[in-house]
């Protein structure tokens, strides 16, 4: 059979393979059900994970086993809505007793509440060398001796239900429950409302993130980014408008966003600072729900509601989409994958000459989709992405774009043979 031979082949058999399952690449771990996850933070390969009602759980082996972790930790209650690890410790932030942290990897906890209101109802922790702070709904509070005793932190903070708090370079950021957003100054603590652009109705900042001098928040509405400090936001919606945005990551160049409601839920990816998102959920059950999301050393996890358990996924299996310069193309292409034979990855370069619905697919010789390359809308450019094509097996594949002009809904669909040879 000759290369076009192969292409008409491709094309015959995608109408019937359309609707095929996409090649799953989220794993679901052995994660005991304890409750909500909470919160995941990475080290290594430990993970550690806050639960709603079932304390913390340890694992040593990058998620594959499980340990209850309860030594030095309150003997009931223990809610954990965040722990983040800063590459030597794990902190945790149980929200009616304070923060403790672990230095052995999570097997036993220090700290406590002393300093803290009574009921504090810590929502959130931040972590800036030796001080912890701690979002609570009476406000912020710092440590210095590894969470034993407390002190305040409010001045200037007329909204003190704080849901979420940030640390980008020298600068403080709380989201609260009314107000939205507060900044300061990390070396002097004076909070002042920091909400121009974000949307006043109901919207309470969930979570930052920040891809060199961009900040980003996840709201109830999306995400929003600021150049500016956190002065002015504006919104970076496309493609997830009215989500409920529960954690945000960054990864080089990559923003990932995890959804508990909203267009589709799941997590997302977005690969020009906010500009275009796309679902990456191969592999989830229907529906997904993450309420927490954690980057490790080469994969990322996921977690959500009460028996849904903690995800897992290679970073190296989501591809990075790259807008490669900023002259406009004048028309739709998709050029012959380099190099090609490839072992394992090789490079994928298309154009849109105008915000389009683009779907990138790689089907096998038989037809069937086993990949999703990327699928979302993408803004006018030329772009290239990476195919790593390590759990798959030598032979010929079909790389298959196929795009929709948002404004004049005209088509393309353009077809090229990939051969992979291990």
């Amino acid at each position: 059979m000759n290369d076009k031979s192969y292409t008409l082949y491709l094309l015959i058999l995608v109408g019937v393979f359309m609707f095929s399952q996409v090649n799953a690449q989220w794993v679901k771990t052995d994660y005991p059900p304890q409750g909500s996850v909470e919160s995941i933070a990475v080290c290594g390969n430990i993970v550690v994970v806050g639960s709603q009602i079932g304390g913390i759980y340890v694992s040593t082996d990058n998620g594959s086993t499980w340990n209850e972790s309860s030594n030095g930790l309150p003997s009931s209650g223990l809610e954990v809505p965040r722990i983040i690890c800063d590459g030597t410790k794990f902190y945790a932030a149980i929200k009616y007793f304070g923060a403790y942290v672990s230095t052995d990897n999570g097997t036993s906890w220090s700290g406590g509440g002393n300093g803290l209101p009574n009921s504090p109802y810590i929502q959130t922790l931040a972590v800036d060398g030796n001080k912890i702070f701690l979002g609570t709904k009476k406000g912020v509070y710092f440590s210095t001796d590894n969470g034993a005793n407390w002190n305040e932190a409010n001045t200037g903070l007329s909204d003190t239900d704080v849901r979420t708090l940030g640390i980008i370079g020298g600068t403080i950021l709380a989201g609260t429950y009314t107000d939205h957003l507060y900044k300061s100054a990390l070396n002097n603590i004076n909070w002042s409302l920091s909400n121009n652009g974000l949307p006043s109705n109901g919207n309470h900042v969930r979570s930052f993130a920040s891809i060199s001098n961009r900040i980003f928040a996840g709201t109830n509405y999306g995400v929003y980014y600021s150049d500016d400090g956190g002065s002015n936001w504006i919104a970076a919606n496309a493609g997830m408008e009215n989500s409920f945005v529960s954690e945000l990551v960054a990864y080089k160049d990559n923003l990932f966003a995890s959804l508990v409601s909203g267009e589709g839920g799941g997590v997302l990816i977005s690969t020009d600072l906010g500009v275009t998102w796309s679902e990456i959920n191969q592999g989830f059950p229907e529906y997904p729900y993450v309420s927490a999301l954690a980057l490790g050393t080469s994969d990322i996890f996921a977690g959500g509601p009460d028996g849904w358990s903690v995800w897992r996924r290679p970073l190296s299996e989501i591809t990075s989409v790259k807008n490669k310069n900023n002259e406009l193309p004048l028309e739709f292409s998709l050029s012959q994958n380099y190099p090609n034979p490839f072992n394992p990855s090789t490079n994928i370069q298309y154009s849109i000459p105008r915000e389009s619905e683009v779907s990138i697919l790689i089907y096998n010789i038989l037809g069937a989709e086993v990949d999703k390359l990327f699928s979302g809308i993408s803004s006018a450019g030329n772009y290239e992405l990476n195919w790593n094509a390590s759990n798959f097996p030598s032979g010929i594949y079909f790389l298959r774009m196929s795009a929709v002009s948002v404004e004049s809904n005209s088509r393309f669909t353009g077809v090229e043979k990939l051969i992979l040879l291990k």
